[in-house]
């Protein structure tokens, strides 16, 4: 049967599906529209492989079972396990056609960020699972010119130099100086703020905590308002175990004492931003830092502006919400051809 959407119409202005699928978070976006936007992990039984729960369901489901699993399948922008990422983008796309209301995806083009630094083989293996979801065709784009058409499709960052755009276990880094895009890669993102919260419980508090306490921990951190240890005053209750005996254990965390090693982490993330300084040329990154830094991602870090621009010496816009991210950017790109 026809898809109502795509009878009649051309294939270069048939309706568009993007796709951001990271390793925390699968976003897709219809017609320039934000539709889904859950957790990237999926809980399935063990011996049958039938999925029970996607999405957020699946990450409230704290402790599944013997007989369940909960997986993560893709990792870093790129697949990690074939098997769990078709289930799990399967199960998404389901769920986004019964809330538009569409009777099938075929005749519908798809769009795809994936990571600057993906292999080829990365980049087939990603093309096969998007494959199996019955949409007619499927474009990979760069992440790097994902977020520069973020950017400048925005009046109020279009003038910006470059980008730095924090997931979850990487960042991406773009100088949109120069007559080509420049970027890098970088192995940090908002887990490992969360991994360094856990250690830091575990080393001085001995408690070892689960990773969505240090999660939740995380973001109150990120969220403050002052970030010198002598200006933090929170303190807030943590249940965990205890490091020696594994037993249960509630310590009272002082917020000042885990802002410190936070800020040495950030100043090593934008210490490995600047190593790619040295690709550009002095008019190139001189024009680039004069224009501004523009941080996507960073609504997590919203109390943070004022010290990376101290970390970098040039004006840092931190980008709120999802307008700068790469589903914007895809619909944009999808938008313009």
């Amino acid at each position: 049967m026809n898809n109502p959407l795509t009878r009649l119409v051309p294939w270069w202005r048939r309706p568009t599906v993007c796709l951001d699928a990271g390793s925390t978070r699968v976003r897709v976006g219809v017609q320039s529209r934000l539709v889904y936007d859950q957790a990237a992990c999926l809980v399935r039984h063990r011996q049958s492989r039938a999925v029970l729960r996607v999405g957020d369901h699946a990450e409230e489901l704290t402790q599944p079972g013997r007989q369940l699993e909960r997986l993560r399948p893709i990792r870093r922008g790129v697949v990690a396990d074939p098997e769990g990422a078709g289930q799990l983008l399967e199960s998404v796309f389901d769920e986004v056609l019964t809330s538009q209301r569409v009777r099938s995806w075929r005749g519908v083009n798809g769009y795809c960020a994936v990571p600057a630094a993906a292999t080829q083989l990365e980049q087939v293996v990603m093309i096969d699972v998007l494959h199996r979801l019955g949409i007619g065709q499927w474009r990979l784009i760069s992440a790097d010119r994902v977020l520069a058409a973020a950017i400048t499709a925005h009046p109020e960052t279009k003038q910006a130099g470059w980008i730095t755009d924090i997931g979850a276990e990487k960042s991406e880094v773009v100088f949109l100086t120069g007559p080509e895009l420049t970027s890098q890669t970088v192995p940090v993102g908002f887990a490992t703020f969360i991994d360094q919260v856990r250690s830091q419980l575990r080393d001085q508090y001995h408690c070892q905590v689960s990773w969505e306490t240090a999660h939740d921990l995380t973001l109150r951190l990120m969220h403050q308002d002052a970030l010198e240890p002598d200006q933090v005053t929170f303190k807030q209750a943590v249940r965990g175990k205890d490091v020696a005996t594994s037993l249960p254990r509630t310590v009272t965390v002082k917020g000042a004492d885990l802002v410190g090693p936070l800020k040495v982490l950030m100043r090593e993330l934008f210490d490995d931003v600047q190593l790619l300084f040295a690709r550009l040329s002095t008019k190139d990154l001189t024009d680039g830092l004069e224009r501004g830094l523009v941080v996507t991602g960073g609504g997590q870090f919203r109390a943070w502006g004022g010290f990376i621009q101290q970390q970098l010496d040039c004006r840092v816009t931190l980008s709120p919400g999802h307008r700068h991210d790469l589903v914007s950017g895809l619909c944009f790109l999808a938008e313009a051809g």
